[in-house]
Parts: structure tokens; sequence; C-alpha cells
């Protein structure tokens, strides 16, 4: 089977054309209603193209291509890679605790764990037709919302285990949703093709002018309570007053920029295609590019303690130490 180019393709089966994506999970079989019992299988951390990692109390989640999920119990030294009831490929996973958590991907593809990632179940929901979900955000108490491809939105209250599906924004919307984040009390939606979109409750959203006329790939709230929106070309635009106004910024070149996070120390983290890793200590004012031992694309980071933190991307999983990394890159 052809490996697609990911972090493009990551951002699923979608932005550009559904072409060689959509062939792939044309190709792949459906998710079963099974559940899966922790039937671990011979899977190479680096050899795998992993789309995104977060944390189930102490255990790392990581998933990707074809289904993978793979689990560490040691701080990413070592890995497990799981049989799941789907072969599609997962492009993100999001836990509400340590125990209830989902992994949502390609071809309306989701599977659920209530023991923090030792068992999946998948889960059947026949609204989201063939259309491929991006992205999850856990929110607390058992809400999860998925989103993804044409305007695909659905919402969860129980942890996964029911979905509804819901048309935002207006009659007519079916851009391709990035990301949803939470910035103080209200929630922010990006997209592409210039999508914008806030809402009070992250049910009823209000479309809004967007900084970027191309596709915005996500977005975070600093700690000073500042909003940064990022995508294609390594646009990055920053706001003080809830979007209202923005300030263009600069992380170095115009390499796609596709995800980011915020330090405990407020630093923020911005990752994209081809390696690209760039850091800001002045709550997202400024960005300077990294020098990291990966060319391939970068699509999640987790903190692993004193500086040191796990990526994800096209080459799977590989480790790099922030401080040696912090040479301005060439």
């Amino acid at each position: 089977m052809m490996r697609v180019k990911p972090l493009l393709a990551a951002l699923a089966a979608t932005f550009i054309t559904l072409g060689p994506v959509g062939a792939w999970a044309a190709n792949e079989a459906p998710a079963t209603a099974a559940a899966y019992a922790p039937t671990f299988v011979p899977t190479k951390a680096n050899r795998v193209i992993l789309l995104d990692v977060q944390p189930a109390g102490k255990r790392l989640v990581a998933v990707g291509e074809r289904g993978v999920i793979m689990i560490s119990d040691d701080g990413g030294n070592s890995w497990k890679g799981q049989r799941v009831p789907t072969t599609r490929t997962l492009t993100a996973v999001a836990f509400n605790d340590e125990k209830n958590g989902v992994a949502v991907g390609h071809g309306g593809a989701i599977v659920r764990t209530t023991d923090g990632g030792t068992t999946w179940q998948a889960v059947k929901v026949p609204e989201t037709g063939p259309d491929s979900m991006l992205g999850a955000v856990a929110l607390g108490g058992g809400r999860i919302l998925a989103y993804g491809s044409f305007g695909l939105f659905m919402e969860s209250t129980d942890n996964g285990a029911t979905w509804q599906r819901t048309q935002i924004i207006d009659d007519e919307f079916d851009r391709h949703i990035s990301q949803i984040f939470k910035a103080g009390d209200k929630y922010v939606l990006v997209g592409e093709s210039a999508t914008f979109a806030v809402s009070n409750d992250g049910t009823k959203w209000e479309r809004r002018e967007s900084p970027y006329k191309g596709s915005l790939f996500g977005g975070l709230v600093t700690k000073g309570g500042a909003w940064l929106v990022y995508g294609m070309r390594g646009n990055i635009y920053r706001s003080e007053n809830q979007g209202a106004t923005w300030t263009k910024l600069s992380a170095g070149d115009e390499r796609t920029l596709t995800n980011g996070r915020v330090l405990d120390d407020g630093r923020i983290l911005l990752l994209g295609i081809a390696g690209k890793m760039a850091i800001s200590s002045d709550d997202g004012r400024s960005f300077t590019p990294l020098k990291v031992p990966v060319r391939q694309g970068i699509a999640q980071a987790q903190p692993l303690g004193d500086d040191k933190f796990l990526l994800v991307g096209d080459a799977g999983v590989a480790k790099v130490d922030l401080a040696a990394a912090s040479s301005p890159a060439k």
C-alpha cells in the first residue's frame, strides 16, 4: 500500500485533494463494532506515521496510519502497538481522564477506550458517512467534540459512547475544520479557506472574519490570554482582543504550521512540515526557529520533563532536548 505524504494528508482526507488519501481510505477495511482484547502487535515506533499523542494519566497513547494505536508506560522509551477494531488512519486522540478517551480518523472511524487505552471498541455512527475526522477535543464531564472534512461536527456527552452530528455556522457550511480550541470562556474554530468561527458554548457558532485568507490549521490561547492562529505558508496571527484585531508574526520561513502547544511555564511551541519547530518565550509575540534532528513533518509534541519532548509525525517517534535545539536554525 502506498504511503501518502502525511502531515498535509494528516490534515486528512482533505485539504488539497481527496486523491491519494481518498484512494487509501477506500481500500481500508471498515471499523466493526467488536471490542478487541488487549493484543499487542509488533510495530516499530520509528517506522510508522503517527499523527497525535496524548497522555492518559501516566501512559502515553499515540495514533496514526492504518488504525495504529501505540502505548508507552515508561515515558516514551518503549512502545507497544495494539490491535484495534479499525484499519482506518487515525488522526487524533483525546482523553477526558486517565481512563476515558476516543480516537478518530478517516472514513468516520471512531474507537473508544474506558481503561486508559488497554482495550478499544469501535463506535458506529452512521451520520458521519464517509467523511473524515481531523481532530477531537475533550472538554471534561464526558463531553468530547470531533470535527473534520466538509463541515463534519460531532458531539458526545458520554465519553464517546454515543454521538450527535450537527450542522454548524450556517446551512451552507461545508469547509474542512482543522481545529477547535478553548479560549477562556469561548471556543474558537479554524479551518480551510479562511474558516474562522467563535462560540460561547461549543454548540452554536458565529462566523468571524479570518486574519488570513488561506487555510488555518490550528490555534491556541496563550498564558496571557492572547489568541494565536497559524497555518499555510508559515502564517501566524496573534490577537489580544479576542479576534477583533490581529498582528501578523513569522517563525522564520514559509513551512506550513500544523500544530502547537502552550507549555506549563508559558512558552509556546509551534510545529509543522519538514521538521518545522519554533518557540516563543514572550507570550507568542515572537518566535525563534529551532534546530531539531527531524526532517519530516512533526504532528505533535508531548512534554517529558526537564525540557525534553516526545515528537510524533511522519517519522514515527523521536525525542528532542529543547536546550540542544535552542540554537537558531540555519
